[in-house]
């Protein structure tokens, strides 16, 4: 660029021939196109027949226009030519049929001078051949939802500013030194006077003289020619091809060559990929997470993975692109989701993270590209669970005004165990005991007490530095501000929603129901936390009982429960979360008993019952008791939790089924359950609060093009992870995962570990056994 003078003029030659109304579009997409260079235009008539063009042109009477007419039809070549004699600067030849957009001057001629050996430099278009996008070859429609000017802008915001030569230039639009023109000479007139292929001929003989043609992959301008031509043009352009190939013998070759080799293709995909994401156009959301949304990748997705989910649904995608982040060991999982897309993408790090990672280079290096490259708006953290704890401080280290919003769903700020339950699973209610947390963290989770103040006081600090703490209840609210000090007006309440469909709902299926006993359900998984303890006794005490009939729905945690089996025990087994109330409709349910022993945050388990319209008994601790508390519905116990007291309720019920009843009635005066397009409408009026407040995302140049350069090598590593042999490495992954767990491997690794001798022997036995198998 320092080779370009303040005095700087660059003429941009227009053929025209007929095509009024396309001329009218392009002219007035140069007028409006913003640039900082001087620039003509100078426009060749050649003799168009009809009259409105030379009116039009008369009306130009703007000191850069030169109007050059032709007495007779000279044709494409000949016009050119004559444009570009008429000039004594660099040149843009420019198809009238085509619009231009913001500082597409400054783009080619940046990029024309980026390099002096650069002859002619060519934008992307949606029409021209090689230089075609969002499909490479392809005759494009911009894609839906774009004008020329926003699809520029995406196209210089996703740019990897890579060189790329190319074996010619494209016509519709291409930059020309003017020092290439004194050298190399004009257009062929001779052989290609009626236009066709003069570009690619004028290309061949400049890099002859040395010179190389290159795209600027920041720039687009729209074109609306169409690359299917009639029987006749068609003969014409083969013939023109013939001469070029005769002129210049290795042509044909050197494009095959470069269309199968070049890496325009790639970026085309990449192009057509960030076309449907819509960056520039949407309120990008990224959510971090302990495990995925959709799939168990992980684990089986549980309540924080099934909000999140809800709260993508539900909202509207053409105005969101939802960016999910989580990680399991040295894998960090991108998962974006919008109205056309759902694709996951992979990131592999050297260390693997961990309960315990307070801090990771690499993780924080992924995640800086990521809100780099996707013009991340706003960050909300649903879970940190295997994900660095200083999440917050450190990017708020990089993007300082990046609004962020931390969800907590558990105790996990709290105590890494993250249900508050002891090694006996007593309630400790987060009270510090070194004896009784030494072997509770040793035992779960490998760690050592020590850990617990480090633990506690970095989260109050990381999440001091939130914009805003979400809990779903008032008892999750009230465990952050009595033991990490978190002020209360730095958090809210939001209660979560559920999918109150009128059909899943009130549909019922003809199945064989047990008439004239009390149906009572189980409902979610059952784990020791869970009270499975208590679910034992309770069917073990009525397990004689003919007048109970007792429902499991969901998985089982627990070996106690899993081997129990009595006449008047149904297990379900794994239910999908969509078809729960109906299932609790359809087996006539009259009581659901929610047994867990540790303080919920929330519990889907309760709102599904309810949205049912079915009583419950609950034990008050947690958002259990205080939603059922605070509503007045069902039972709830107090101290101490155990069976005998959920044994007591059912009993007076079976005597008198009134109570129960009466319960019942009170489902007539409210739903007690939050729908979840109200929650889903919270979370947008909230979001929005915050992205229109103060951040910008990140504009400066240098930083934009490392973090897109970054995410295009990681787009194609991903294209090949997730091909057929990729599924094959998980399938063997997985063997491989099985096999380590048999008892075999793990007395060979003892033997290894152990007795190294003894290791080398039987490794040698294994080696000749395999050999003669």
């Amino acid at each position: 660029m320092n080779l370009i003078k303040d005095d700087y003029i660059v003429d941009i030659i227009v053929p025209v021939y007929n095509a009024y109304e396309d001329l009218i579009e392009c002219i007035n997409s140069i007028n409006i196109a913003k640039t900082n260079f001087n620039y003509r235009i100078i426009i060749i008539n050649d003799n168009s027949t009809d009259n409105r063009i030379e009116n039009f042109l008369q009306n130009l009477k703007i000191n850069n226009y030169i109007i050059l007419n032709n007495e007779v039809n000279l044709g494409f070549v000949k016009s050119v030519n004559k444009g570009m004699k008429y000039s004594s600067n660099d040149v843009i030849l420019l198809n009238s049929d085509t619009i231009v957009t913001d500082y597409w001057i400054d783009k080619l001629v940046e990029k024309g001078y980026s390099n002096p050996y650069i002859a002619t430099v060519t934008p992307y278009t949606n029409n021209g051949t090689i230089c075609s996008i969002p499909k490479f070859l392809n005759d494009n429609n911009i894609p839906d939802g774009y004008t020329a000017n926003e699809y520029a802008n995406l196209i210089e915001r996703i740019s990897i500013r890579k060189f790329i030569e190319i074996p010619t230039a494209v016509g519709f639009c291409m930059f020309i030194k003017r020092e290439v023109l004194e050298k190399v000479g004009y257009f062929n007139e001779d052989d290609f006077g009626k236009g066709y292929g003069e570009e690619n001929e004028f290309c061949m003989r400049a890099k002859y003289k040395g010179y190389i043609h290159t795209i600027c992959d920041y720039c687009f301008i729209q074109h609306k020619g169409s690359m299917s031509f009639k029987e006749d043009k068609l003969k014409y352009i083969k013939k023109n091809l013939n001469k070029l190939n005769e002129l210049y013998p290795e042509y044909d070759l050197t494009i095959k060559e470069f269309i199968e080799n070049t890496d325009l293709k790639n970026i085309a995909e990449y192009i057509s990929f960030h076309s449907d994401l819509k960056v520039n156009k949407k309120y990008n959301i990224l959510y971090l997470i302990h495990n995925d949304v959709y799939d168990d990748i992980k684990h089986p997705i549980g309540g924080t993975e099934y909000h999140v989910k809800d709260i993508i649904e539900n909202s509207d995608k053409t105005k969101y692109n939802f960016f999910i982040l989580f990680a399991e060991k040295n894998i960090i999982y991108l998962r974006i989701i919008n109205d056309k897309i759902n694709k996951i993408f992979k990131f592999f790090i050297s260390e693997q993270l961990k309960i315990n990672t307070f801090y990771n280079f690499e993780f924080f290096d992924i995640l800086k590209n990521i809100i780099t490259h996707f013009d991340i708006n706003l960050l909300h953290i649903q879970h940190l669970r295997d994900l660095p704890i200083t999440t917050i401080s450190s990017i708020k280290g990089f993007f300082k005004y990046l609004p962020i919003i931390v969800t907590v769903h558990d105790y996990f700020p709290i105590d890494p165990t993250v249900n508050l339950l002891d090694i006996k699973n007593e309630f400790c209610n987060a009270k510090i005991d070194k004896k009784k947390c030494s072997k509770c963290l040793e035992q779960r989770l490998g760690l050592r007490f020590e850990i617990l103040d480090s633990w506690r006081n970095t989260f109050k600090s990381e999440l001091s530095l939130a914009n805003l703490i979400i809990t779903p209840s008032y008892s999750a609210k009230n465990y952050l501000i009595n033991i990490l000090g978190i002020p209360d007006e730095n958090i809210v309440v939001i209660e979560h929603g559920i999918n109150l469909n009128s059909d899943l709902i009130l549909e019922r299926n003809s199945i064989n129901l047990i008439k004239n006993k009390l149906n009572i359900a189980f409902i979610g998984g059952l784990a020791p936390y869970k009270g499975s303890g208590i679910v034992f006794q309770i069917l073990d005490y009525f397990k004689n009982n003919n007048n109970i009939q007792f429902y499991v729905f969901g998985n089982l945690g627990d070996k106690k429960l899993e081997y129990f089996n009595s006449k008047n025990l149904y297990k379900f087994g794994r239910y999908k979360r969509e078809e729960i109330i109906r299932l609790l409709k359809n087996f006539n349910i009259d009581l659901v008993i929610i047994p867990s022993i540790c303080p919920e945050t929330y519990s889907y388990t309760l709102s599904e019952a309810w949205a049912a319209k079915i009583p419950t008994i609950c034990f008050n601790i947690g958002a259990t008791g205080e939603r059922a508390k605070c509503n007045k519905i069902g039972w709830v116990i107090d101290r101490p939790f155990n069976s005998n007291s959920i044994i007591n309720i059912i009993e007076s019920v079976i005597e008198n089924k009134e109570i129960l009843d009466e319960e019942k009635i009170k489902f007539n005066r409210c739903s007690f359950v939050k729908d979840v397009k109200v929650m889903v409408k919270e979370y947008d009026e909230l979001y929005m609060n915050y992205i229109n407040d103060s951040y910008t995302p990140n504009e400066k140049i240098d930083v934009i093009v490392q973090s897109n350069k970054y995410f295009y090598d990681k787009f194609f590593a991903n294209i090949y992870l997730n091909n057929t042999d990729s599924n094959l490495i998980d399938i063997y992954k997985k063997e491989i995962d099985l096999m380590k767990n048999t008892f075999g491997w793990k007395l060979l690794e003892y033997i290894r570990k152990r007795h190294p001798r003894l290791g080398g022997f039987l490794k040698n036995m294994i080696k000749i056994y395999i050999k003669h198998s």
